[in-house]
């Protein structure tokens, strides 16, 4: 991947270019598939034919949930998925992975008549304190991603 703003190579995991600090796909300098200086009237690149202005591209690429922009803070999150297993997760955007954590802690529960219940409150807050912080340093993370 290449920066939107300098064509600068890029990781997949990093949604802010090293070299210049901006954030990918605020500028349309140069494509983000091969690295070519673009126009910013440009909807496709001249050079690989893919689509510069496509906002479901730029949301979610390669699959990766990009770092959102007005984080809350990591207190919030973390009280979230304490109380509600699962509910830090889904609110930073790994709705799948809330989802499960939270039924796994619901069968948990069950199973065990509420004694392991806290258990998975904790490793759901754990969790969504090292994503938030990921989110926070500007790297994108993957719907799965643990810690």
């Amino acid at each position: 991947m290449f920066c939107t703003n300098c064509g600068a190579f890029m990781d997949n995991n990093h949604s802010i270019c090293l070299q210049c600090g901006i954030r990918q796909f605020t500028a349309n300098k140069f494509c983000h598939n091969c690295g070519k200086k673009i126009t910013s009237l440009q909807s496709t690149c001249v050079n690989c034919g893919v689509e510069i202005n496509n906002l479901k591209q730029k949301i979610y690429f390669n699959g990766l949930i990009p770092p959102k922009v007005n984080l809350m803070s990591a207190f919030i999150y973390i009280v979230a998925s304490l109380l509600i297993p699962g509910l830090g997760q889904i609110l930073l955007g790994q709705v799948k992975k809330g989802f499960l954590i939270l039924i796994v802690s619901a069968i948990i529960a069950a199973i065990t008549f509420g004694a392991y219940s806290g258990m998975m409150n904790i490793i759901s807050a754990i969790d969504t304190y090292f994503i938030h912080k990921k989110q926070q340093q500007g790297l994108a993370v993957r719907e799965w991603e643990f810690f």
